[in-house]
């Protein structure tokens, strides 16, 4: 029979292990992700009336209309450069795992390609040799997410007139424009993190169904095959 330790006998330097935990606790932090807005919002409005007591209404008002529009703001657009980056970096490291294995010399940096996501499927195909694509779909939805990501790392979602003409074509009901200030809304964020998820994953299943379990197949001991009963055409019977 064999051991316990053979049957465990898994790779720890797989990334997949700790991006998993990644995964789980950014999904974790997005689901407490507009409750904490609220506390923001209900903090600041507490502090900035105790500020105007016995005033006019007009003299405060503007402390409701950044409590629903700015602070959610201030507060949504980091978390969309948060998961982006874990998209970009769980990718990364997967494909360098693969690429140890597999032993290639040439890197993903190596690879010429428009986009990340683009250089990501041509590294797997090209020089992995892997029958692994990113979905046309999810490539179509990170590149809008990845405009957006820019636009807030750069700007911090403060648009250029420029900017505003070129991503006109993206506002819908969850991407807004106001004043040239960029603002995206929860169910947006939660699009894009199941995107970024999906995308991540598949390429984990790949590897996991791939180069893992046919590490683990040829670690364990002949005499655990050895063992196993044959049929007549001489192939084993799991």
């Amino acid at each position: 029979m064999i051991s316990t330790e053979a049957l465990l006998n898994l790779d720890m330097s797989y990334p997949g292990i700790e991006i998993k935990v990644e995964l789980i606790v950014l999904q974790e932090y997005l689901n407490q992700l507009e409750s904490s807005i609220q506390t923001a919002c209900d903090r600041y409005i507490e502090n900035e009336l105790s500020k105007y007591k016995n005033r006019d209404y007009e003299e405060y008002s503007h402390i409701y209309r950044i409590a629903e529009t700015e602070i959610p703001r201030i507060i949504r657009l980091p978390v969309l450069v948060s998961m982006y980056a874990l998209y970009e970096s769980s990718m990364s490291r997967l494909l360098t795992y693969a690429q140890g294995k597999e032993s290639k010399t040439l890197g993903l940096n190596d690879i010429r390609a428009r986009s990340m996501s683009d250089g990501f499927n041509k590294y797997s195909q090209h020089v992995l040799g892997f029958d692994y694509q990113i979905a046309e779909n999810f490539l179509d939805e990170i590149k809008i997410i990845s405009k957006i990501r820019n636009i807030i790392a750069h700007t911090n979602g403060n648009l250029t007139n420029e900017q505003f003409n070129d991503f006109r074509r993206w506002i819908n009901e969850d991407i807004e424009i106001q004043s040239n200030q960029l603002d995206i809304t929860y169910p947006f964020i939660n699009k894009a993190m199941q995107c970024i998820r999906d995308i991540i994953e598949s390429l984990m299943k790949f590897l996991e169904n791939t180069m893992i379990h046919r590490q683990l197949f040829f670690s364990w001991p002949s005499s655990f095959f050895n063992s196993i009963p044959r049929n007549r055409s001489n192939a084993y019977c799991f």
